[in-house]
């Protein structure tokens, strides 16, 4: 009786297994887009017994079971995140909606097929050329062709209502509009489908809002950068390697957060090696003795010392160790290499850490809520006018925002003096 109801409870949790295995299989799978998304299995099962232990508790088992996806899928998405650029975080989110759709049996193959692949048709001509271009309308018979149970009409009711249509395609964010006629009753992968024959270039927008929509806002929200919060889940064991790009420097937050916490190159208890030639044996001596005595150490730039990784790696798993001193923390710093096959860190380099990057994220709001995450509640109630420092601080937040967007399109609409 006793295994049996063992037997019982454990397939009552198996939908957790399930989540978990297809979480770290997609992580796994990153490295295809850029061989610094590696992913131990280790550090895996480290944030699994985090979200267990630090999920919110239920006597209901199934409420439980709800609670601990909810947790797991979204503890494993921003381990993951952090460590990826702004580029490739819709792939990312993409393919866990997509995955945890089809494991509920809510992503119709056919229609994902024709996400994900397109179908072109040119059995019927184009009489709307006006406003939809040939290949947009092959787009669409080739929709209604490939699953007419669905689509099959959609050519007539757009010549049929060609107006309303017009309105609908022409419009600045189709995506935000409702379709015209009953196709506003449709799903959203159907919406998606539509939006990819008419609209293809609205595609990435419409994709945030269908994962908003399927899996949660907090899923498409930019995650505010912490560095005190990524030191939290590093140990002597567990290294951080910040992966840099333009305008990024890891230097002043390790600085800082050491200085708060007593970690200081003035008391020996931290050290900063931008490394280069004939730097190797101070990084080495660097990482014997903090790994013995308690301190930090950064490593800059190891992209550039391809050669001596092998020995770095094998220092490693020697120093980054449970005989290490518990204060004991290494920090990285590499670039990746402008061809994403080409790897410019060792891959068990890589593996052993937790990944951080720390681009500016996509659009006003994001880096708004970016800056506003940097202060704390003490930083508002500082001053005196706490009203009016809040409207000028508001102001310069708004505007540095804006001008983080701006820097993406360099020079063009600016006047240059002749």
């Amino acid at each position: 009786v006793t295994e049996e109801n063992i037997n019982r409870a454990r397939e009552q949790y198996r939908p957790v297994a399930a989540r978990a295995a297809m979480l770290y299989f997609l992580l796994n799978s990153l490295n295809v887009i850029d061989h610094f998304y590696q992913f131990s299995l280790s550090a895996f099962i480290t944030v699994f017994y985090r979200a267990i232990r630090l999920s919110q508790k239920s006597e209901d088992v199934q409420e439980r079971v709800n609670i601990l996806l909810d947790a797991l899928t979204f503890d494993i998405y921003s381990y993951a995140a952090r460590g990826l650029f702004e580029r490739h975080k819709l792939i990312f989110i993409s393919q866990l909606c997509f995955n945890v759709l089809r494991k509920d049996n809510n992503l119709p193959a056919n229609e994902f097929n024709f996400l994900l692949r397109g179908t072109a048709s040119v059995s019927r001509e184009n009489a709307l050329t006006e406003f939809i271009p040939t290949s947009s309308w092959n787009s669409v018979v080739g929709l209604a062709e490939s699953i007419p149970e669905i689509f099959g009409k959609l050519p007539d009711d757009i010549e049929g209502s060609a107006k309303r249509w017009k309105e609908w395609i022409q419009h600045e964010q189709p995506e935000r509009e409702k379709l015209p006629q009953d196709w506003k009753n449709r799903t959203s992968l159907q919406r998606l489908c539509i939006i990819r024959a008419l609209r293809p270039d609205r595609l990435m927008t419409a994709m945030t809002d269908f994962v908003s929509e399927s899996i949660g806002e907090k899923y498409v929200e930019a995650l505010p950068f912490s560095f005190k919060n990524v030191y939290a889940d590093s140990s002597k064991t567990e290294p951080v390697f910040f992966i840099l790009s333009p305008g990024v420097d890891p230097v002043k937050d390790v600085e800082s957060l050491g200085k708060q916490l007593g970690f200081t190159a003035d008391n020996g208890k931290f050290k900063a090696i931008s490394l280069g030639q004939g730097q190797e044996k101070f990084a080495e001596k660097a990482m014997e003795d903090m790994a013995q005595k308690g301190g930090w150490v950064l490593l800059q730039n190891i992209h550039l010392m391809k050669i001596w990784q092998v020995k770095l790696e094998k220092m490693m798993e020697q120093y980054c160790s449970e005989t290490a001193h518990d204060n004991f923390r290494l920090f990285l710093s590499g670039e990746p290499d402008s061809d994403p096959a080409v790897a410019s860190v060792l891959p068990g380099i890589v593996q052993m850490c937790i990944k951080v990057t720390n681009e500016p994220p996509r659009g006003i709001k994001a880096n708004m809520n970016r800056a506003i995450g940097l202060f704390t509640p003490d930083t508002f109630e500082m001053c005196s006018k706490g009203n009016e420092f809040k409207s000028i601080l508001f102001a310069l937040i708004f505007f540095h925002a804006i001008v983080i967007e701006r820097r993406k399109f360099g020079p063009i609409g600016y006047v240059h003096a002749v």
